[in-house]
């Protein structure tokens, strides 16, 4: 298994893209509730 920093470092910069993302669409919906 590889450890949390180990995948971080290969994987962190597009995941972090993609949570980004979802937050910005989880305070659009919320701003339009």
């Amino acid at each position: 298994m590889k450890t949390s920093i180990q995948y971080f470092v290969e994987n962190g910069i597009p995941q972090l893209k993609k949570v980004k993302k979802i937050l910005c669409k989880i305070r659009t919906a919320l701003k339009n509730m």
